[in-house]
């Protein structure tokens, strides 16, 4: 189930910040890995 909730949820906007496009602004308090 989490594969399937990875193609429904895009896991970048909810857990991997750092995968967003770098022209978002990442949040100081979100540490990029």
């Amino acid at each position: 189930m989490g594969r399937e909730g990875m193609r429904r949820v895009p896991a970048a906007s909810t857990r991997n910040p750092c995968e967003l496009p770098s022209s978002k602004p990442i949040p100081s308090n979100k540490k990029p890995t």
